[in-house]
C-alpha cells in the first residue's frame, strides 16, 4: 500500500510539474532560452518537495530535467542512436538530417532537408525518389512527436526515480 501510495504521489509530481505548471511562456521557450529552462525547472522541482526534502535529490531531478529540456538535441540523438540498431543487414537508418526534428525519420517540414518537400530542385535530381527508395516511407509526424514526448517523459522519470532512490 506504501509503495503504491509512492508511486502516485513520484507520477503526480511529475505530471503536475511538467504539464499542469508549464506554461506556454516555458514550453515555448525552454530549449532557445535558459532563464525559461531555469524557471520551468525550479517549479518542476519544487512539486518534488511532496515527497522528499533531500537537496542531493532535488538537486539530481532539476539538474537532469534542466539538460534534458534545455538540450532537446540530447533526445533526438539517443532516439536516433537506438533506431540505427537493426538486424537486417540490407537496410539502413536514414542520416541526421532527415530526422532531426523528433529523431525519427519521419515526414516532418521542420526537418533540416524534409523528405517529402516537393519543390523543384528535389524533383529535377530524383533526390525525393532515392530516398523513398533507399529509406522507404517515413513515419507521420503526429506520430513521430508523440513518442519523442514518451521517450523524453520516460528520461525525466527514471533519473526522477534514481534521485529518489539513491539520494
Amino acid at each position: 500500500m506504501i509503495e503504491s501510495l509512492f508511486a502516485i504521489k513520484f507520477l503526480l509530481c511529475h505530471f503536475v510539474g511538467d504539464f499542469i505548471f508549464q506554461s506556454d511562456w516555458m514550453a515555448l521557450n525552454k530549449n532557445k532560452s535558459t532563464i525559461h529552462c531555469l524557471v520551468h525547472c525550479l517549479i518542476y522541482t519544487a512539486c518534488f518537495l511532496v515527497i522528499t526534502t533531500s537537496w542531493k535529490a532535488l538537486l539530481f531531478i532539476g539538474v537532469t530535467h534542466f539538460i534534458i529540456d534545455r538540450f532537446p538535441i540530447i533526445v533526438k540523438r539517443l532516439i536516433w542512436c537506438k533506431n540505427h540498431v537493426q538486424f537486417d543487414a540490407t537496410k539502413t537508418y536514414p542520416p541526421f538530417k532527415y530526422c532531426d526534428t523528433t529523431g525519427y525519420y519521419d515526414d516532418s517540414p521542420y526537418n533540416t532537408e524534409p523528405v517529402l518537400k516537393e519543390d523543384y530542385a528535389i524533383w529535377v535530381n530524383n533526390e525525393r525518389e532515392k530516398i523513398l527508395k533507399k529509406y522507404g516511407k517515413p513515419r507521420l509526424f503526429f506520430i513521430t512527436m508523440w513518442l519523442y514526448i514518451i521517450t523524453d517523459n520516460t528520461l525525466h522519470l527514471m533519473f526522477n526515480l534514481i534521485a529518489l532512490t539513491l539520494f
